[in-house]
């Protein structure tokens, strides 16, 4: 009981082992990087980050597959060369990374697993000495708080730019879930991260912050808005799009919306996204009722 950032603290407290890592128990991790890590981790870093992929249904356990045949080949094969580059960061790049977790943009980067808990691994020593853990009251999001603060007080974080955490899009997991609350809770997070961000005075942070509670509200759209389970009309859908919009701060980051922001959105997005900032509020309903509709349609076949 109490959430999955009081498991995962629980989780930081009870490990034994120099650094820690977590994984979803849907995802896989690359047999590859483990032995790559290897090659990093006395540097002793407080950090260590590789990219990641999202994979979904079928696709993803073919994949797996044939990641655990090829391992089973290059076992038996001698002197392999590892191919994959090294990308050092100090504290002096704590901006470049905080700025790129909230608003992805940097091409270096945009496949780190940043915004995530899984995808890296933390040196114990580092969370524990800086009081780094989830915090129990950022509902969603939780993993945005917390790798803030860790980039916030990191001295030393290695990129392995290689391809080892695959993410298994499953649409039934909690995320995906339908949430009544999923308005407050949203205007919860917003705040709590806002407010760990005021620590750093600065204008790229301050503007990246406002593409991630874009991204909020987008949060907002999926799991309440335009979630199968909504019972609303499209007329009482629109309502309360518009009056969480008219919200200080998300009237405040609409304002401050460029258009540049929904370009690093997917299509569904910025569509969407585009049409709420326009204020076609209505139309916007009518999009996520088309959502609901398509859904049933494919649920029943």
């Amino acid at each position: 009981m109490g959430g999955v950032s009081v498991a995962r603290n629980r989780g930081i407290q009870a490990a034994e082992g120099q650094y820690i890592s977590f994984v979803d128990q849907d995802d896989f991790v690359s047999d590859k990087i483990v032995s790559y890590l290897f090659d990093v981790i006395d540097k002793n870093p407080d950090i260590i980050l590789f990219d990641w992929k999202r994979q979904a249904g079928r696709l993803f356990l073919q994949e797996v597959n044939q990641m655990l045949y090829l391992h089973k080949r290059l076992a038996n094969t001698a002197n392999i060369k590892n191919n994959y580059k090294i990308i050092r960061f100090t504290s002096n790049d704590k901006i470049k990374l905080i700025s790129n977790l909230l608003y992805p943009q940097d091409d270096v980067l945009k496949n780190a697993s940043l915004v995530f808990p899984w995808g890296k691994l933390y040196n114990k020593k580092f969370l524990l000495s800086n009081h780094i853990a989830f915090h129990s009251q950022v509902k969603i999001c939780e993993d945005v708080y917390f790798n803030i603060s860790c980039f916030m007080c990191m001295k030393k974080a290695i990129y392995i730019k290689t391809i080892g955490y695959y993410y298994y899009d499953n649409k039934s997991s909690a995320g995906s879930s339908y949430n009544k609350k999923a308005i407050y809770i949203g205007m919860k997070s917003n705040q709590l991260i806002t407010k760990l961000l005021s620590d750093i005075r600065c204008k790229q942070i301050d503007t990246a912050n406002v593409y991630s509670i874009l991204y909020r509200y987008w949060w907002c759209v999926v799991v309440d808005f335009g979630h199968i389970y909504n019972r609303d009309n499209i007329v009482q859908r629109a309502r309360r799009m518009k009056k969480l919009k008219e919200t200080n701060i998300y009237l405040e980051a609409f304002k401050r919306t460029t258009t540049d922001m929904f370009n690093v959105m997917d299509f569904n997005q910025r569509f969407v996204m585009k049409l709420i900032w326009r204020n076609h509020f209505l139309f916007a309903s009518c999009i996520c009722r088309l959502r609901i509709v398509v859904k049933r349609l494919k649920n029943n076949k």
